[in-house]
């Protein structure tokens, strides 16, 4: 293994309890947020809605062609942790209005919108074969709080984001073209403030990726930003200083 590759790993594990950490904010984030351990029974729920969803053989129409809608499923899927960690956040910050871009298969805002009955959701997704799963599995969780929005990201997120007071917790899928997270991620900030959270996903997935990563880290909007590997988190909070923190989810 290269020596690099384990000075990162011996970095992210030192930070995993929040050694080294100056920040209060972040300290509190890291300790209180991403390294909480609660078993909350919402995430029983959430698994048992996984396990039904993935036995659905429904047919549907994705990308022009007919397909099986738990292949669909299972493609898209947020994983169990960083779905967790998105109602982890929204748990600890309190969003009322939260935005997903890009498919979740419907997880991203049942999770962000699973802590908190006063908390809306728009979800944004290209393909209408994403949205009809991503309903479908409000429904199950008899979740009416989600808005959901089919089309092209940029142009559906120029329409409807104006319908919003503000954006508290975001969330940028993983499936998102590099272009098109710069891009949705760009239309959003017009609307964050400072207690604002936004989870990106998959930020080490190519080296393209990780590159428009970093130019979020360097965009004037944001201070802190947290690579947890499989994902990044990106905050707007004023007074703290531009710095990218390493964790481990």
């Amino acid at each position: 293994m290269p020596v690099n590759r384990i000075v990162r790993i011996f970095r992210r594990l030192w930070s995993r309890k929040g050694f080294g950490i100056h920040s209060p904010f972040v300290y509190d984030l890291v300790t209180n947020v991403i390294g909480e351990k609660c078993p909350y029974y919402y995430f029983r729920e959430m698994e048992a809605l996984r396990r039904r969803m993935e036995k659905e053989h429904l047919t549907t129409s994705y990308l022009g062609r007919p397909v099986s809608m738990d292949v669909v499923f299972r493609l898209h899927a947020l994983p169990a942790a960083t779905g967790e960690l998105l109602f982890r956040l929204a748990n600890h910050y309190h969003p009322e209005y939260c935005l997903t871009v890009g498919p979740s298969s419907g997880f991203a805002p049942l999770y962000l919108t699973g802590c908190d009955s006063r908390v809306r959701c728009m979800d944004v997704s290209s393909e209408y074969a994403l949205t009809y799963i991503a309903k479908r599995a409000a429904q199950q969780m008899h979740n009416s709080r989600i808005r959901f929005l089919t089309g092209h990201y940029g142009l559906r997120l120029f329409t409807a984001l104006p319908d919003l007071p503000r954006l508290d917790g975001l969330y940028f899928s993983r499936h998102l073209t590099d272009e098109m997270l710069l891009k949705t991620f760009a239309l959003s900030l017009p609307f964050v403030h400072n207690n604002s959270f936004c989870l990106i996903d998959g930020i080490h997935r190519t080296k393209e990726r990780f590159a428009s990563w970093q130019i979020l880290c360097s965009n004037s909007f944001v201070t802190a930003t947290i690579d947890l590997y499989s994902c990044g988190l990106v905050f707007f909070r004023a007074g703290l200083p531009q710095r990218t923190y390493m964790s481990i989810l």
